[in-house]
């Protein structure tokens, strides 16, 4: 009694409280203690753009693999500019995966944020901040792949190409490159990370760590 302002704030804390767990019960979450300190505390575990962030942060990402996620966060703001973990369900993926069509992004790009954000829910479900993959209900198919391969008279063609002035500054090192991973086998990422330091020109060797798998391989340079 006599202190009405103070009760009212314990009200509205209260209040709040109630509000949070429901959303997390909603979303297949269990109440635990540590959830509500967790909140208490000011973190809100169901800020799935908080979630998101703390998973890619524990992950040591490759560059390009760095790239796909901070792009797939950008689409998902775009979609949706505030989402609850309690939000993603089956329906937030259908609705996600229409709007990504609308926009035009191709069958690769389609796969790559789909394949990403189901790495992330799986993630979030071991942190128990989600309970149950919408991905068990929604499906998504990879890229048909169609390899095309160069006959070696065209790779030579290519290698005897003559260019002007103007073209050579233009497209000469471009040329080599490509022609450099048609000999050695190597993908674009380990010729554009290539050093000096990787081969030893008295025995004909290249060493390299592979960007993509971090593998080393050793290739015969003749």
């Amino acid at each position: 009694k006599g202190f009405k302002i103070l009760n009212n704030k314990l009200d509205k804390a209260k209040s709040d409280l109630v509000t949070f767990c429901a959303l997390k019960e909603s979303g297949g979450i269990p109440i635990t203690f540590d959830l509500i300190d967790s909140y208490v505390k000011g973190k809100d575990d169901n800020d799935f753009f908080q979630i998101y962030d703390d998973i890619v942060a524990s992950k040591e990402l490759k560059e390009d693999t760095g790239y796909k996620y901070k792009l797939l966060r950008n689409r998902l703001k775009e979609f949706k500019t505030q989402i609850f973990a309690s939000d993603v369900n089956y329906s937030f993926i259908v609705k996600f995966d229409a709007f990504l069509k609308n926009k035009n992004i191709g069958e690769g790009g389609l796969y790559n944020h789909h394949k990403c954000l189901k790495s992330i829910i799986n993630e979030a479900m071991k942190l128990d901040k989600i309970g149950k993959s919408p991905y068990l209900l929604f499906k998504f198919k990879g890229v048909k792949q169609n390899d095309v391969f160069l006959e070696e008279s065209e790779v030579l063609m290519i290698k005897d190409l003559k260019f002007t002035v103007d073209e050579r500054k233009k497209y000469a090192v471009s040329r080599d490159m490509f022609l450099f991973s048609c000999y050695t086998g190597l993908r674009y990422s380990d010729c554009y990370s290539l050093r000096f330091c990787d081969i030893d020109f008295g025995n004909g060797i290249l060493k390299i760590e592979m960007v993509k798998t971090g593998e080393e391989i050793t290739l015969p340079i003749n």
